[in-house]
């Protein structure tokens, strides 16, 4: 049986994010958000400090068109 872990520093950034999302919602960093806001535009919140991060994220909650 193979166990297949995924770790390192996206994925912890990505879990942090998302926890701050309500229920339904998919909360993205801006920088995932400037690929995507032609198609899905969204809501910007305020920036987020991340434990273990020093700079703080721009936080998008994309909206289906």
């Amino acid at each position: 049986m193979n166990d297949f872990t995924v770790l390192g520093d996206t994925v912890s950034t990505a879990a942090r994010l998302q926890a701050h999302a309500k229920a339904g919602e998919v909360v993205v960093s801006e920088s995932v958000y400037s690929y995507i806001d032609s198609q899905y535009p969204g809501v910007q919140l305020e920036d987020l400090e991340v434990r273990g991060r020093e700079e703080t994220f721009g936080v998008h909650v994309p909206r289906p068109v």
